[in-house]
């Protein structure tokens, strides 16, 4: 690839210089971008307050974009809708740092549509914003036109006797209009909805959350009570019954009922029978736990959830008298039989929101780095006559929790300045406050979160130490030295043992999921040399490594074998090799696999326990950093040498090695 251009190359005794030159291979480290970003779809993808197909004044449509890249916005694009030939403008919600964004328009009076909402071509603007790739290239927002959409029809929104607002002698806002319809009946205390794909649809033990949600039990022998006769369905069977026998999802979708997946529901009797995600399971637990507890009727068991882990594979949620534990593991979807319960929402009825809803409280707010987790980042203000349910949504909203009564957000673990976690990595962490009222409007204001810079001073440290506290990371106990590397367990909570529900880090759990390891352990051992597959890849044998409050940290490797391209093997029982103690170099493991082999006897057998003291055993599976597939990686059973490439979304616990 040189060549002289006139000019010349020699040695000092003058002779001429051999050019030619052996093909270098790519360099990941240096990718050259020059291509821009490019629309590949534009749809509808959703509508809040959607009656069949029929939308009215005050419904909210989404509408999503879609580019060949991921893109970067600033400002608030627009995307115009066409509603009966009146092009009204959705503003950009979320999604920067994806491939898709997503675009909002609240219906407003005098529109009517019978075919259903199109987009024109070319309807994406900037409006003074701008739309680029990672690279910062201009994107190229040009784009063919959607064509109507008949299951977004708008109805004429000018409703016959127009509602008029009062105010009474409280101040409070009252609504008077000629429409007959008065508020939707209580349900039943029970209800009973026929045969279904084989399941008998009795449902008993309702229970009504200050949101206005309503859950009940399924009685599957009908006899009014819910006990272990009526345990007899698995997963499958609810694939079937809600899903075709395809796998229900948490996807928040827009189907037959507003804001509910139609891989999760069935409509039976003038009734939706929604199946709960894992995070629906979290706010119920939030009401319920603020009661006497156990609910009547309600026992402390494994329910089932529509979150799914992986091909066959879903979460269950335990409810007890502490904690419902989402994520808790994965069950093959045809091994279990758990209890089973269903929200449930009556088709016919419909209520008058009588109070139109606000936000007085800014859009941005700053926080400083290492803000204590019971500390709230940010706390909405919102008017409303009755009681509003929050919840939250956005690029960065599974990095924070939110109190369902008072909208409080809280970072999961503490910020950390110089390890951003927010999607495009600029610090800013934009989050949706997504409230309801009593009677199901959705209204919802983005907010960004800024986290500011503190001068620290970094933790002095010796490997081998019994203890490193890594500040808001929590803490490192219980060290083994195997192979000449020093592992610690991660006490994420930071109460100093291997437990949940006692310290005050990281949602007091001392589990995570792997797509969290990943943002945070992403260069090379160098510490300074970032994964070229970009922020948040997957963690790989190369790309583990990280420095958390001043302390020089890896995650392992599983230990096994790997493929040409690094990837782990497939489950495995593994065998022991006689090595009992940490000193003896092991050429069959390393890492993870090196550790189990340490500690679980001399043996050769498989289903050998190897757990160091003071680590959490039982049948709980560590993370690694080995890649297993897109989203996927090798996780060890500490207590049987079992290994298995799991979901990133799964929960597990971790090991770190401390490097000096």
């Amino acid at each position: 690839a040189i060549v002289l251009n006139s000019g010349s190359i020699n040695d000092r005794a003058g002779n001429v210089a051999t050019i030619t030159n052996t093909v270098g291979s790519a360099n990941g480290s240096y990718m050259v971008d020059t291509a821009a970003a490019t629309v590949s779809t534009v749809a509808i993808v959703g509508a809040a307050g959607l009656q069949g197909s029929l939308l009215n004044i005050g419904d909210v449509v989404t509408a999503s974009v879609t580019f060949s890249e991921k893109v970067m916005v600033t400002g608030t694009p627009q995307l115009g809708l066409n509603i009966g030939d009146t092009v009204v403008q959705g503003n950009y919600l979320s999604g920067k740092g994806s491939n898709t964004l997503l675009f909002t328009y609240t219906v407003a009076s005098g529109l009517t549509d019978a075919n259903g909402v199109s987009i024109n071509a070319n309807a994406l603007a900037l409006n003074a914003g701008t739309i680029t790739d990672v690279s910062g290239t201009a994107a190229v927002i040009t784009h063919a036109a959607v064509l109507d959409n008949a299951a977004y029809a708008v109805e004429n929104t000018e409703a016959p006797g127009a509602p008029a607002w009062t105010t009474n002698a409280s101040g409070k806002n009252s609504l008077t209009t000629t429409l007959g319809n008065g508020l939707a009946a209580d349900l039943p205390a029970s209800l009973s909805l026929g045969t279904v794909s084989g399941v008998n649809l009795n449902l008993v033990s309702k229970v009504t959350l200050g949101n206005g949600k309503v859950y009940y039990l399924l009685d599957q022998n009908g006899d009014g009570l819910y006990d272990v006769r009526d345990k007899s369905l698995n997963h499958n069977s609810l694939d079937t019954l809600l899903n075709g026998g395809a796998d229900t999802v948490d996807t928040q979708l827009r189907g037959a009922v507003a804001g509910v997946d139609d891989a999760r529901t069935l409509v039976q009797g003038g009734y939706t029978l929604v199946l709960p995600t894992a995070n629906e399971w979290n706010n119920f637990n939030d009401a319920v736990l603020g009661a006497t507890f156990p609910v009547p009727g309600w026992s402390q068991e494994f329910y089932f959830t529509a979150s799914k882990m992986g091909a066959e594979l879903h979460n269950p949620a335990m409810l007890d008298s502490n904690v419902v534990h989402v994520a808790w593991g994965w069950n093959e979807d045809w091994a279990y039989t758990h209890n089973l319960a269903f929200e449930v929402l009556s088709n016919g009825s419909f209520k008058l929101d009588v109070t139109p809803r606000s936000f007085t409280s800014p859009t941005s707010v700053s926080v400083a780095e290492n803000t204590a987790t019971s500390t709230a980042a940010y706390t909405p203000v919102a008017s409303d006559e009755g009681t509003l349910y929050y919840e939250i949504s956005g690029s960065d909203a599974s990095l924070f929790t939110v109190n369902s009564t008072t909208g409080a957000v809280v970072f999961k673990g503490r910020p950390d300045f110089e390890n951003r976690l927010d999607a495009n990595q600029d610090g800013v962490y934009s989050i949706n406050i997504v409230t309801t009222d009593s009677v199901g409007t959705v209204v919802t204001s983005p907010v960004d979160i800024t986290v500011t810079d503190v001068a620290e001073t970094a933790t002095a440290y010796t490997v081998g130490q019994a203890v490193i506290d890594l500040g808001g990371y929590g803490k490192l106990i219980a060290p083994v030295t195997v192979e000449g590397k020093t592992y610690y367990y991660w006490d994420r909570s930071g109460d100093g043992v291997a437990r949940n529900g006692t310290g005050t880090e990281n949602e007091s759990v001392d589990y995570t999921d792997h797509q969290t390891l990943d943002r945070i352990f992403k260069y090379s051992s160098d510490f300074t040399t970032t994964n070229p597959a970009g922020f948040g890849a997957d963690t790989t044998n190369t790309y583990r490594y990280a420095t958390l409050n001043g302390v020089k940290l890896a995650l392992p490797t599983y230990g096994g074998p790997v493929d040409a391209n690094g990837k782990s093997a497939s489950t495995t029982s593994r065998a022991g090799t006689a090595v009992a103690d940490g000193t003896t170099e092991n050429g069959t493991y390393d890492d993870l696999l090196a550790i189990w082999d340490a500690f679980n006897g001399s043996g050769t057998t498989t289903n050998a326990s190897g757990i160091p003291s003071g680590w959490l055993g039982g049948d709980v599976f560590y993370q690694s950093a080995t890649n297993a597939s897109a989203d996927s990686h090798q996780r060890i059973n500490l207590n049987s040498g079992l290994t298995a490439p799991l979901s990133n979304t799964i929960d597990g616990y971790v090991v770190l090695q401390v490097l000096a």
